[in-house]
């Protein structure tokens, strides 16, 4: 009887064992988690819920089911929705926290879960308690590399972190000193191209490829300096693709924004459509008008009123109705250009420094100069040529605004830089920033983060950190965040050599 008893025991034991092991990425949920990079969100729960009925002790659903909600969130900034499933978070983890401590997607589930709920948060403010969520992930991460440092996938957004450590914004530093964050943005750009080659040559990873890409070119086009993993490796490999998913394409034609190829982008980004299977990602409409504008099409009003008409977001509102301002006058259309400006302080927030900017421009009141107007737009798509040849209309002598007179010299040191003539580059940089530092416009700082990565690239390590540092000094500015953002992390670059 004794002997009976005991078998019943380890039966049971085994049972919980297997039960608890399963943290297993099936057939389905391969399937599923391709839906979701599809944004094809009622696919992959349909998926998941027969995965659930098939495999009751499989936790990965539950994990994927995490990952839906966090993109829902991301993508439509909708405060009604975020409220809706937050509770969904601690059911989850309190379902996966009984899975078996001795598989890594343990942790590394729990982390990235508390990750995406941080990022989520930081969305509609609730700094604390995303704070508090992204040093549960780091040390969950930081102990599932200890204890399985051949299990590659925790790199992913371990490496993230790490990356980002060095561009902490000053009021938040106290949350890396107090919960003992280290790293560099070399060390996180390194950990998450270890995970890409993963993905690209372990099977088991596979479905992880496009996240992987996305995060690393984050890394590559915002804290790295001369990285040229964007420039050489994906978006060749992108292209070669017949098929993207969403996620692919936005960090595709994002890419290309970024690195002036902007008709390469706008071609892709004009084959996304809608669909009544797939969640909405209005933003890349977003994208496509903006790029449009940079390269003065006489369409690029479309895209962005689709974005206005259909996102229900907080975001890009009074940056889609600047950009739409500036398309009316262009095209000649001033009572347009008046309703729209109009738009730009009745509608949307001003958390993000697009916002911020677009709240700032129509506060001055002041029309801008068409030919100014013209090279800014065709600079940012990368049309360099073109935008000297707007410059080359504007009379200097007759310019009055202070701003105008500021800008013409910043674009000038803009292109030649783009244009690799880096001595008149520097020239004009440093005219902007003596010229221009005690104005609230974006030229001066801009021109001294420029300057710092032109000493960075030609291994002037002092010159680069005093340009650094001289950025960061200039306060209250336009896109203060993003650049004093690149400005931190040059200074971790040039630390860390």
């Amino acid at each position: 009887m004794k002997n009976a008893c005991l078998l019943v025991v380890l039966l049971l034991n085994c049972l919980v064992v297997k039960a608890q092991q399963e943290f297993e990425f099936t057939t389905t949920c391969r399937s599923a988690q391709e839906a979701i990079l599809q944004l094809k969100f009622s696919s992959a729960k349909a998926l998941l819920l027969k995965e659930r009925k098939t495999n009751p002790n499989n936790l990965i659903p539950f994990y994927l089911d995490n990952y839906i909600d966090f993109l829902s969130i991301i993508i439509s900034e909708e405060k009604s929705r975020f409220e809706l499933v937050k509770a969904n978070k601690d059911i989850r983890l309190e379902l996966i926290e009984k899975g078996n401590k001795k598989s890594p997607y343990y942790l590394l589930t729990l982390a990235e879960i508390n990750l995406q709920w941080a990022f989520a948060r930081i969305k509609f403010n609730e700094y604390l308690t995303a704070a508090l969520e992204v040093n549960r992930a780091y040390k969950m991460l930081e102990l599932n590399q200890q204890k399985f440092p051949d299990f590659v996938l925790t790199k992913k957004c371990l490496g993230l972190l790490h990356a980002a450590v060095g561009t902490i914004p000053d009021e938040y530093k106290w949350a890396v000193k107090l919960f003992g964050f280290s790293g560099s943005i070399k060390q996180g750009e390194e950990e998450v191209k270890e995970v890409l080659e993963a993905t690209l040559n372990q099977p088991e990873f596979a479905g992880f490829n496009s996240e992987t890409q996305l995060l690393l070119s984050v890394i590559d086009l915002n804290l790295a300096d001369n990285s040229k993993y964007v420039e050489n490796s994906l978006i060749p490999s992108l292209s070669k693709q017949k098929e993207l998913n969403v996620v692919q394409l936005f960090c595709y034609a994002n890419s290309c924004f970024k690195l002036g190829k902007t008709d390469d982008g706008i071609v892709a980004l004009e084959r996304y459509k809608i669909s009544k299977d797939s969640f909405p990602f209005y933003y890349l409409y977003y994208l496509l008008g903006q790029a449009k504008l940079n390269r003065l099409d006489i369409d690029a009003n479309v895209p962005l009123e689709k974005y206005l008409k259909g996102f229900k977001g907080i975001n890009f509102i009074k940056a889609a109705n600047l950009r739409l301002s500036w398309h009316y006058l262009l095209v000649g259309d001033l009572q347009k250009y008046r309703l729209y400006q109009r738009k730009i302080k009745e509608q949307g927030s001003a958390l993000v420094d697009e916002d911020k900017q677009a709240k700032r421009e129509s506060e001055l009141n002041q029309t801008p100069t068409i030919a100014l107007l013209k090279a800014r737009l065709l600079f940012d798509g990368g049309y360099y040529s073109r935008a000297q040849n707007e410059l080359k209309k504007t009379d200097s002598k007759k310019i009055k605004a202070v701003k105008d007179k500021l800008e013409i010299v910043y674009r000038l040191a803009r292109i030649y830089h783009k244009q690799n003539s880096l001595d008149l580059a520097i020239a004009n940089y440093e005219l902007t920033l003596q010229n221009g530092s005690s104005y609230p416009y974006y030229f001066a700082a801009n021109s001294a983060l420029q300057l710092g990565l032109i000493y960075e690239s030609q291994h002037n390590i002092s010159k680069a950190k005093e340009y650094y540092t001289r950025c960061l000094s200039l306060k209250e500015h336009e896109y203060q965040n993003s650049i004093s953002q690149k400005a931190k992390a040059g200074l971790n670059r040039v630390e860390n050599y």
